[in-house]
């Protein structure tokens, strides 16, 4: 269950208490009632099976989320619903791909079905593209990991259902607003690899809009050692403690392992 906080509310309030609260136009969150019953839809959306993101996502974290109720501000769920709403956006321009294309694959050794979601699948060019969006861009932190792994996953389920991939790439988009030039104010509109001319002649270097990044594919042995590995670890409750992912997660402050107090990665 979701509770949210609030200055009213620093324990949280019920879904109830909160649109009612929201209904009148007036919050002290400030977040208008529109963004808050879409955060609840979005949060009591029921997914049966596993989950590609479940696996690549703090094995703890998944754990938790099954059991323990959930206190957040509502602001922490802003990006989330940016997200999704630029995925439902880019889904009516795909070319001759398919576009959230869903995929499950039953794990007879794990008693349980991985399902997943392409968010593009060309199967003429044996290509899939997962969208990302992200506040910046920074050239020397991108492709991420688990996004790596998430491909890969999707890679290894098509094969499954004899459908090869030759390419996976990750698309990542910004929602932060643009950066603008010192000279004249205008936007600016950096290639990929950040570097910009402004109209006015300006030149410079600034964190790119957009970025797609080719991942590596993995042999299937070593993607199935994987899921192996991650259901394990999720069993066992086992931390994943990353920086920039325990700050958004919603059990930091329950978790010994949590490095949202500005702690090293492990």
């Amino acid at each position: 269950m979701l509770s949210m906080q609030c200055v009213r509310y620093p324990e949280g309030m019920t879904k109830e208490e909160c649109l009612e609260c929201a209904s009148r136009h007036c919050a002290p969150c400030g977040a208008p009632y529109a963004y808050l019953q879409a955060v609840y839809d979005d949060y009591a959306e029921e997914r049966q099976g596993l989950h590609v993101t479940d696996l690549t996502k703090c094995p703890r974290q998944y754990a938790l989320s099954k059991k323990v109720d959930v206190v957040a501000d509502p602001s922490e769920y802003r990006s989330i619903l940016l997200g999704t709403a630029l995925h439902e956006f880019l889904e009516g321009y795909t070319l001759e791909a398919e576009a959230e294309y869903g995929i499950s694959v039953f794990l007879e050794k794990h008693d349980t079905t991985l399902r997943g979601t392409i968010d593009l699948w060309d199967e003429k060019q044996g290509a899939i593209v997962d969208y990302k969006t992200t506040g910046n861009i920074y050239r020397d932190t991108v492709p991420k990991e688990e996004h790596v792994w998430q491909v890969n996953l999707y890679a290894w389920m098509l094969a499954k259902k004899n459908k090869h991939v030759k390419q996976a790439y990750i698309s990542y988009i910004t929602v932060s607003p643009s950066r603008k030039c010192k000279v004249c104010k205008r936007p600016l509109i950096p290639n990929m690899d950040g570097r910009y001319t402004c109209l006015c002649g300006n030149t410079g270097k600034t964190a790119p809009l957009f970025y797609t990044a080719i991942a590596p594919l993995y042999n299937p042995l070593v993607v199935e050692a994987y899921i192996d590995d991650r259901i394990r670890r999720i069993n066992q409750e086992d931390p994943e403690p990353i920086g920039w992912r325990c700050i958004w997660c919603p059990f930091s402050q329950m978790c010994d392992a949590s490095l949202a107090d500005g702690g090293e990665d492990v």
